[in-house]
């Protein structure tokens, strides 16, 4: 995981949408990989987005669909700080 500091950055929204748009169009190359990287973009103590970013082989529908429901089940169990 790459993690991304932008908590001093001067416009925020425009960097979380410059980083995403590159990684969106950032090649992946299946003889070398990573075929799914993740970016934590550190926006303050309390803010933060993740990108994940994943070539089309490594997953189908069904396990996009898991993967989501289980990131989703963890943020919201951190958040309760269970």
């Amino acid at each position: 995981v790459e993690v991304i500091d932008l908590q001093e950055a001067e416009d925020r929204d425009a960097q979380v949408m410059s980083i995403t748009e590159r990684e969106r169009l950032a090649p992946m190359d299946l003889g070398t990989g990573p075929l799914f990287r993740v970016k934590l973009l550190r926006l303050s103590e309390v803010r933060h987005v993740c990108i994940c970013t994943m070539h089309h082989i490594v997953t189908d529908g069904w396990s996009t669909e898991v993967l989501l429901d289980d990131l989703s089940k963890i943020y919201d169990a951190l958040v309760q700080r269970r």
